[in-house]
């Protein structure tokens, strides 16, 4: 094999670890983030690609035939990219989504800060859990985490495999309907807390029915809802440290599916 064809293979091989880094990398918590450069992305992931080549399992003697051939192997490794990541990113999902949910309940529903997270307005309380959990998050190490992941399911799914996404999906719905419950679990003491308010304010304003128990009720919800979010902080932390041993978990789970779906 002359240095024309040795060099051909080995651009091959980086372009597939590129497009495979580069989906998980737009889509992983920390990673993806709006805040980081472009340039630093892709700096990143050049960097992470070239790096994680001698961990791929790479055919040698298997080339594309024509340029649609090369560009569907690349689209393919994105989309595993894409959707590893993805599934590594629910989890602060549902932090955001039980952050709503209790805006809603304690009266800050209309209230929305920009997040430079992601380039939106998001809720008031969902902002705050959300940076509370990136910041457990790194202090895990789970972005190393995510790397790791990457090197070892590089071994696991060869490059230039056919797209087999059937089992993949069925994973994805139950990982979306995962965040669903995960963000009521988190969201349930205060809701839970706010609740109980109302039927205490509905039982007042029967008793005592001169009282303008809605204007009472804005700003007891307000300061019972506060102080409920103030005393679960810590038992809050532990729930993270668990959810993200379950963000690692399936992030390997999603390159297991697709490692059996290859064979």
């Amino acid at each position: 094999m002359d240095f024309a064809a040795v060099l051909a293979n080995q651009f091959v091989q980086f372009l597939l670890v590129f497009a495979r880094v580069t989906g998980a990398l737009t889509s992983a918590p920390v990673f993806g983030s709006k805040v980081i450069p472009v340039y630093v992305r892709v700096g990143l992931a050049i960097l992470l690609s070239l790096m994680l080549i001698p961990f791929s399992s790479w055919n040698a003697d298997r080339q594309p035939t024509s340029l649609m051939m090369l560009g569907w192997w690349v689209l393919v490794e994105l989309t595993y990219g894409l959707a590893s990541g993805y599934v590594a990113a629910l989890f602060f999902q549902a932090v955001q989504m039980a952050g709503q949910l209790i805006d809603m309940q304690v009266g800050f529903g209309m209230i929305n800060v920009f997040d430079p997270q992601y380039g939106q307005q998001v809720p008031l309380v969902g902002n705050f859990k959300f940076l509370m959990a990136l910041v457990v998050f790194l202090a895990l190490q789970g972005h190393h985490v995510i790397i790791t992941g990457l090197a070892e399911n590089f071994r696991t799914v060869p490059l230039g495999v056919q797209l087999h996404l059937d089992n993949a999906a069925a994973m994805m719905v139950d990982a979306v309907a995962n965040m669903f419950v995960l963000s009521l679990r988190i969201a349930l003491p205060v809701m839970g807390t706010v609740l109980m308010t109302d039927v205490a304010l509905g039982i007042l304003a029967r008793i005592m029915p001169q009282m303008n128990v809605f204007v009472v009720g804005i700003t007891g919800k307000l300061v019972v809802g506060m102080f409920m979010l103030y005393l679960i902080l810590p038992f809050y932390v532990s729930f993270l440290e668990v959810g993200f041993e379950g963000i690692f978990r399936d992030f390997s789970r999603m390159f297991e599916i697709l490692a059996k779906e290859t064979r």
